[in-house]
């Protein structure tokens, strides 16, 4: 039982310093003024209600053949 938990802390310590390792690679790739339409909680639900009116779109085009 003791290992168990030594190897479960383990792995969670990994996947917390993978997730902090790609984090730290990756800050800097998103920039906000390049995507003015994530300004605001409504801009951002007003964007996700339009990307998703979109992609009922062309499924339904696609089942329609």
């Amino acid at each position: 039982k003791r290992s168990q938990f030594i190897e479960e802390a383990i792995r969670e310590k990994v996947r917390i310093d993978t997730l902090r390792a790609a984090l730290e690679a990756t800050a800097g790739a998103f920039s906000a003024k390049d995507h003015p339409h994530w300004d605001t909680p409504e801009k951002v639900a007003s964007w996700v209600r339009e990307s998703r009116r979109e992609s009922d779109k062309r499924i339904d085009r696609f089942r329609r053949g």
